[in-house]
C-alpha cells in the first residue's frame, strides 16, 4: 500500500443561511456553519478541481515560515519564507539554486533531517551585505548562539526573519533595521563576530 495525497479545491465559495440565537458567539456560529456546510454538501457536492500527488504532502494551515521542504516534481531544497492566502500558488520559497519560488503546498513535502541546512545555506548565501529581502538567508547572532535565517516580507520599519528548521514549530524575530548588522551571509563570517563578542 502507497501513500498518496488528495488535494480538492472548491471552484466557488459555499453560501448558506443558519439559524443563529441571539448572543451566540463567533466559535459556536462558525460550529453551527460547519455542521450546515457538511449537510450542504453531502445533498448537492459544490463544483471542485482536484488533483492527486505521491507521498505525503504539506498542507497550508500546519507549513510554517522558515520550514525546510523539497520540492516533488524536481527534488530541490528550499525553505519557506511566505505564506499568503488568496493565491493559487500560496507559499513563497526561497530553493537552494538561490531563487524564489511560489507553489501550492502539494507540490512541496517536508523535511526533518536539519543536517541539509549547512549545505543549503552554503550555496544560497554569498559574500554581500545582508540586505532583508524576502527569501534572503543568512546567520543570525544572537544570544551568544547562531541561528539560520530566513527573511519574511518586510516592512518600511521591521523586517521578519524565521529561523530555518525541520520542527514543526516556527521561531520568528522581528528586527528593526539596526539589527541587521547582526546577521551575516555566511556561518564564517558569523562565527568570526561571535568570538569578538566574546572576547
Amino acid at each position: 500500500m502507497t501513500k498518496k495525497t488528495v488535494s480538492i479545491q472548491l471552484k466557488e465559495p459555499v453560501t448558506f443561511q443558519v439559524n443563529a440565537k441571539k448572543g451566540m458567539s463567533d466559535k459556536e456560529l462558525l460550529e453551527l456553519a460547519q455542521k450546515e456546510f457538511i449537510k450542504k454538501i453531502k445533498e448537492n457536492f459544490p463544483a471542485f478541481t482536484w488533483s492527486v500527488t505521491d507521498g505525503e504532502a504539506l498542507d497550508f494551515e500546519t507549513t510554517f515560515q522558515g520550514q525546510l521542504v523539497k520540492t516533488k516534481s524536481e527534488g530541490k531544497y528550499g525553505v519557506v519564507c511566505g505564506k499568503k492566502t488568496g493565491r493559487k500558488f500560496p507559499l513563497d520559497v526561497r530553493l537552494e539554486n538561490g531563487q524564489l519560488m511560489q507553489y501550492k503546498p502539494i507540490a512541496l513535502e517536508k523535511v526533518e533531517d536539519e543536517t541539509i541546512i549547512n549545505s543549503f545555506m552554503k550555496d544560497s548565501a554569498n559574500d554581500m551585505e545582508v540586505m532583508g529581502f524576502l527569501g534572503e538567508t543568512g546567520y543570525l547572532v544572537n544570544n551568544g548562539k547562531i541561528e539560520p535565517i530566513v527573511f519574511g516580507n518586510s516592512t518600511k520599519t521591521t523586517y521578519p526573519v524565521y529561523v530555518i528548521s525541520g520542527d514543526a514549530k516556527s521561531t520568528y524575530y522581528s528586527l528593526k533595521a539596526p539589527h541587521l548588522k547582526m546577521i551575516f551571509p555566511t556561518k564564517k563570517q558569523a562565527e568570526e563576530n561571535l568570538k569578538l563578542l566574546k572576547k
